[in-house]
């Protein structure tokens, strides 16, 4: 997938991320994406746009997924 549309894809995830628990008895919302070394810089730069703090977020990834776990309260 193309960089450009990639972070455009993973920005309009992360800003969702909480819209969709609507109803649900949970307060943290948690979204996926495919590992490769080029989507986890855009995941980062993605981050860093949206003005996300380092503590307000976990990122994790393994060889499958790209993991960003977000508490909502």
């Amino acid at each position: 997938m193309e960089n450009k549309n990639f972070e455009q894809v993973v920005i309009e995830k992360l800003m969702n991320m909480g819209s969709d628990f609507a109803g649900r008895k949970t307060c943290v919302a948690w979204t996926t994406f495919p590992y490769n070394k080029n989507n986890l810089k855009v995941v980062e730069k993605a981050l860093g746009k949206l003005n996300w703090k380092n503590d307000e977020y976990i990122l994790t990834y393994d060889e499958n997924l790209i993991f960003v776990k977000k508490d909502l309260i």
